[in-house]
C-alpha cells in the first residue's frame, strides 16, 4: 500500500497521529529531501536509522518511477511525503499515483496541511467556490496574460516564490489595480503574515527582500471587506 502523507507547512506539530504512526511503521519513505523528513521524524522521536529514503523530486521523478512502482509491487507499505504540505499539489507525486491506478496498486491519502487551503481560510475571501492555479508564471508577459483572464466570480489562488513576489505584485498593479488581493507568508509559524488590499497596498507592505514561500489570492471582482 502507498500512503500519501501530508506534512506540516510550518509548525512541526501540525501532523496527524495517524501520519506519525505510518511514518514510524513504514520502512520506506519517498521524499523530496531526506533531511527535511528526517528532521520532522527526529522532532517526533521517531527513529529513522533503519529506514530507506527514496529521493523523488521535480528533477528525477520520471527516472525514479519504475523503481518506486517495483517497490510497491513487493507488498511493502511505502509512505510518500514532500517537503511540506500535501503531495501532488504543486509537488511531486502525480506520476506515482497515475501509475498506481494503471497497475492496480492500492494507495490512499492521509489528509493534512495544504498551504492553498490554509491561505484561503485566512484570507476571508469567498471560499464556497475557488480556483487553484499553482505557481504564477515566471515571465511578465505570461503573468499579464493570465491575470487578465482569471475568473471574475471566484477566488483564485496561486503559489509564488519570495524572489518573484514583488514583480508579480507590480504586474497585478497594472492588470488588476482595483482588485482585492491577499498575500500569506510564513503560515502557522511565529511570524505568520496575512496582508490584504489592492496590489499596490499589499506591495507597500512587502519587504524588499522577503523570505518564506507565498500564497497569493485574488478575490472575486465585486468582493469587498
Amino acid at each position: 500500500m502507498l500512503f500519501i502523507i501530508s506534512t506540516p507547512i510550518g509548525n512541526s506539530k501540525d501532523i496527524s497521529l495517524r501520519s506519525l504512526q505510518l511514518l514510524e511503521e513504514s520502512k520506506y519513505i519517498i521524499c523530496e529531501d531526506s533531511r527535511r523528513i528526517k528532521n520532522l521524524l527526529k522532532i517526533h522521536n521517531i527513529n529513522y536509522n533503519d529506514k530507506t529514503f527514496i529521493i523523488n523530486n521535480e528533477y528525477n521523478e520520471k527516472k525514479q518511477l519504475n523503481k518506486i512502482i517495483n517497490l510497491l509491487k513487493t507488498d511493502e507499505d511505502v509512505c510518500l511525503v514532500t517537503d511540506s504540505g500535501t503531495p501532488l499539489i504543486s509537488d511531486p507525486g502525480f506520476l506515482i499515483v497515475r501509475e498506481c491506478i494503471k497497475q492496480s496498486i492500492p494507495f490512499t491519502s492521509i489528509p493534512g496541511p495544504s498551504a492553498a487551503i490554509n491561505a484561503l481560510v485566512l484570507s476571508g475571501f469567498p471560499s464556497d467556490s475557488f480556483i487553484f492555479l499553482g505557481f504564477v508564471p515566471k515571465t511578465s508577459a505570461k503573468k499579464k496574460k493570465l491575470f487578465s483572464s482569471i475568473a471574475k466570480d471566484k477566488t483564485t489562488i496561486f503559489y509564488e516564490s519570495p524572489y518573484r513576489i514583488r514583480k508579480t505584485l507590480d504586474v497585478l498593479s497594472e492588470t488588476l489595480p482595483s482588485r482585492l488581493i491577499c498575500v500569506c507568508r510564513e503560515m502557522t509559524k511565529k511570524f505568520e503574515q496575512v496582508i490584504r488590499g489592492t496590489p499596490n497596498e499589499v506591495l507597500e507592505k512587502i519587504h524588499k527582500n522577503p523570505k518564506g514561500e507565498f500564497v497569493l489570492l485574488i478575490a472575486p471582482e465585486d468582493y469587498t471587506i
